[in-house]
């Protein structure tokens, strides 16, 4: 059972050859190589100039007079911000652009909409030229990629948790790797294939492996997450086969997120290194043996109770998990259940909602334990 996951062969199908590193350390040295040329500042409107040349639109550092220059990102954040149409700009030459732009900054500083932005400058060390990476709100809390990216080297056992094995990877390395970083957000995914998880089940023993995904973006291009699962298989085109027992946590880049990255995403991370196959094998064998009701009635009002579950979803997890599984008392069964009908979900919202739902169910048994 469990999901097949295309999440990572959209990135593996996705991803140049310039974003692919074939070690953490490689991937290290190229996020902080970007933080160590990259400044942060806040800009109050009233003082923001802009200019424009025969190629792009630029604005003005207000401390340093330097002429930055927009990307295709960051132009497209600051018109969002001030509320100007990002893609009639984009059709404009410079010139206009940068006055429509200018227009759409005095309206915001005039009508109180908006008073300042947090604005992230990268220069280039061979070449000096500076650019805007980001444009955001003052209340976006900057989680570095740098960060993330060392506090898993600090973490994850790395002599274990690798890059999942492919039949062209020593011919093909860099199409092989699965650690990625953009200028606009880093993305990694790691195996362990060296300690498969042994769960004793109906038909004899199921073999499962760990995984872990973990992203980040630093200009605000996606949320801070990590996801931890189960899987049977990694194909070559890095479709993840039978994921499961799924937890994840992500933190938007508010305000509070670099404390937040401190307090919850480390220990989490921390604790995924030193995660043992005992632990998990002892969780699924109780989930396997509770037994969360006597009859169906019983097991419908215990699961409603859960987060996320309504009285309609409760038996239909359990007519699934009857159905496909056998014993819809089981609380391993019903997992099961639950994750059977998460794949159904059109709009992935509500799948992934259902999947965190399911997958927090296990939590009960890891009591147990």
């Amino acid at each position: 059972m469990g999901l097949n996951s295309t999440e990572v062969s959209r990135q593996w199908a996705t991803r140049p050859d310039d974003q692919r590193f074939l070690t953490m350390q490689d991937l290290y040295q190229s996020v902080k190589g970007r933080r160590d040329v990259s400044s942060q500042y806040d800009a109050a409107l009233e003082d923001l100039q802009f200019g424009y040349d025969d190629k792009t639109v630029f604005a003005v550092n207000p401390k340093s007079e330097d002429k930055i220059a927009f990307n295709n990102w960051s132009f497209g954040q600051a018109a969002s911000l001030v509320k100007a149409p990002a893609g009639y700009l984009r059709t404009l030459p410079p010139i206009l652009a940068a006055a429509n732009l200018k227009y759409n900054v005095f309206d915001a500083y005039e009508k109180g909409t908006r008073t300042d932005l947090r604005m992230l400058q990268t220069t280039d060390p061979e070449t000096g030229v500076s650019e805007l990476r980001s444009v955001n709100a003052t209340t976006y809390g900057r989680v570095w990629d740098e960060q993330v990216v060392r506090l898993c080297q600090e973490h994850i056992d790395l002599s274990k948790w690798k890059v999942p094995h492919a039949s062209y990877a020593s011919t093909n390395p860099l199409l092989a790797t699965t650690l990625y970083a953009s200028d606009r957000d880093c993305y990694i995914f790691l195996v362990n294939e060296d300690q498969p998880v042994e769960i004793p089940g109906d038909n004899g023993k199921d073999t499962l492996f760990r995984g872990v995904i973990i992203g980040n973006s630093e200009v605000g291009a996606r949320t801070l997450f990590y996801k931890w699962f189960l899987y049977r298989e990694v194909c070559d085109n890095r479709i993840i086969w039978g994921m499961q027992d799924v937890e994840e946590v992500r933190i938007k880049h508010s305000s509070g997120a670099p404390h937040r990255f401190k307090k919850e995403f480390a220990p989490a991370i921390a604790q995924i290194g030193d995660a043992s196959t005992g632990q998990l094998v002892s969780a699924v064998k109780e989930a396997r043996r509770f037994e969360v009701g006597k009859d169906l009635d019983e097991v419908h009002e215990w699961l409603a109770k859960k987060p996320g579950f309504t009285k309609s979803l409760a038996k239909e997890v359990a007519t699934r998990a009857e159905i496909e599984e056998g014993n819809p008392r089981s609380l391993w069964n019903l997992v099961q259940g639950a994750t059977s009908l998460a794949k159904e979900k059109k709009h992935q919202d509500a799948r992934m909602v259902l999947e965190q739902s399911s997958s927090a169910l296990m939590k009960y048994a890891e009591a147990r334990v």
